[in-house]
């Protein structure tokens, strides 16, 4: 990786600065549980963490033998965003722990930052709101956005080129293989979110925790 300094911040979203990520598992489950296919969440979010909700579901379905249709798919999807927003709504939007502290730093520093998310635009501006840091980035890209979302590099490469900063002086903060792999496509060194108690990613950086954690602290690690 480049020894260039680190200019700007490409934040996941979930699992990274709201704790939606089981969330997304959870209401996944449910409306697959609607259809027949009994998959726990932990097991969703074992295999498909950073994964947008299209080759997601496409996914379940081959791996149990079945074919869906383009309307089944989106009836799915529809399921799951109706759901998604009304448990959020009902239970608020957490943080991960130590994230608000490290996000804040960041843009006391000055950083250009933004969200680099496989998540839909209406639910990442949803959850920014809620947690109110839309006004720190400069640019929330999603995965729908581009031809194919993570692993592939290109939600990355466009969230650095809409903060005006070069891949290499870029930094990825993740939790997601699928989210790791993407950055190091990309050529952009990355910072991962990492259970203690989990092989270690491909990643520049591991951190088993947010807290206590600053920019500086952050920096110093590369």
């Amino acid at each position: 990786m480049s020894a260039c300094p680190i200019r700007g911040i490409l934040w996941d979203l979930d699992g990274v600065l709201s704790d939606t990520q089981s969330i997304h598992s959870r209401c996944e489950s449910l409306v697959l549980a609607e259809v027949g296919i009994a998959i726990p969440p932990e097991t969703i979010g074992k295999d498909f963490s950073g994964s947008t909700d299209r080759p997601l579901f496409t996914e379940i379905y081959r791996r149990h033998g079945r074919a869906i249709t383009p309307e089944e798919l989106d009836g799915l999807i529809e399921r799951k965003r109706n759901l998604i927003f009304k448990i959020l709504g009902e239970e608020g939007v957490p943080w991960v722990p130590g994230a608000q502290a490290l996000l804040t730093s960041f843009a006391q520093g000055g950083f250009p930052m933004a969200i680099a998310s496989s998540s839909t635009l209406e639910f990442v501006r949803f959850i920014t709101d809620r947690l109110g840091i839309t006004p720190h980035f400069k640019s929330i890209t999603s995965g729908h956005e581009v031809p194919r979302s993570k692993p592939e590099p290109a939600i990355f490469l466009l969230a650095a080129q809409r903060i005006d900063v070069p891949p290499a002086e870029c930094l990825v903060v993740e939790d997601a293989a699928l989210g790791l792999l993407a950055a190091k496509r990309a050529g952009i060194r990355s910072l991962a979110l990492w259970p203690k108690e989990k092989t270690p990613p491909d990643a520049t950086r591991v951190v088993h925790s947010f807290v206590g954690l600053d920019a500086q602290k952050v920096l110093g690690l590369f």
